[in-house]
């Protein structure tokens, strides 16, 4: 009786572990289960919630932000974006209960929607809190299970627009510049590239200064951009090229939040910190 006994408790315990494993093989996927596996190219990805939505979508070879206003993007955030999407893999399952959502940061309040589209497929998914390095909670949309994933970290989706938009106003190679053109209404000079180096009307002028001027213009960047209002010019600077080609930038007055800039042939009002005005706004006498 008590071999028999023990044959039947043995056998309970058996049984019991036999359903721990297979619960636990349902419930954790094994690890390297992409989540874009099998999907068609991206051609539209939208991130965040209803009020507050940024959508990129692909045009021509080409992504463009067409919400909530259009514009060009920074290539190498979308980039950045891209690698991220396609590296995103789905680990073990954390939790499967809504109590626990706020915790993993999945759920509505403070998760980031991300949907994703295909011209065949689409998926979206809740990103929640950093777990380490490039691992995020993740929840599917619909789903209850919170998973441990690897590929996108949670700061790459949560840029605001500005941080999405191609901030660059000039890129040029400094030995490519031939003259450099500044008009003020009162006042307009050039300074020429000649074999001895910089001139300005004939006279040779601070080579340190024109480098520092041809440090900023080289790689000029805005900290931001204006999209409401007109600008009008204060001054402007032209910069000629080796072959006659050049850029012309439109600085208007000071604002609160710095200068609007404008770019011939660019209808996008860029903004530039005082700081970097203040390094552009060159009077003659400052080159000689």
């Amino acid at each position: 009786m008590r071999s028999k006994g023990f044959l039947v408790l043995l056998g309970v315990l058996i049984g019991l572990i036999l359903i721990t494993l297979v619960y636990r093989e349902w419930k954790k996927p094994a690890r390297g289960l992409m989540l874009l596996s099998n999907f068609g190219e991206l051609q539209r990805i939208r991130l965040g919630a209803e009020d507050s939505t940024i959508i990129l979508e692909l045009a021509g070879g080409e992504w463009r932000i067409m919400s909530p206003i259009e514009a060009k993007p920074d290539r190498k955030v979308v980039d950045q974006l891209m690698e991220g999407l396609k590296k995103i893999e789905l680990g073990e399952v954390v939790s499967s209960r809504p109590e626990m959502y706020a915790t993993f940061g999945v759920d509505e309040e403070t998760g980031r929607r991300v949907s994703l589209h295909s011209l065949s497929d689409s998926i979206s998914f809740i990103a929640g809190r950093t777990a380490g390095m490039d691992e995020t909670y993740v929840r599917l949309s619909g789903g209850s299970d919170v998973y441990l994933t690897a590929g996108v970290p949670r700061h790459l989706l949560d840029r605001e627009l500005d941080n999405w938009r191609d901030k660059s106003i000039l890129s040029l190679v400094k030995t490519d510049v031939e003259r450099i053109t500044f008009e003020y209404p009162s006042q307009s000079y050039s300074l020429l590239r000649d074999e001895g180096g910089w001139a300005l009307d004939g006279d040779s002028v601070d080579s340190d200064a024109v480098a520092l001027l041809l440090s900023m213009l080289e790689n000029l960047r805005a900290d931001g951009f204006v999209d409401d209002g007109e600008l009008q010019p204060e001054f402007t600077i032209e910069v000629t090229l080796v072959g006659g080609k050049g850029e012309r930038l439109y600085i208007g007055t000071s604002t609160d939040g710095g200068y609007p800039v404008m770019r011939d042939g660019d209808n996008t009002i860029f903004l530039l910190s005082e700081r970097k005005v203040d390094r552009l706004k060159k009077k003659a006498s400052d080159f000689r």
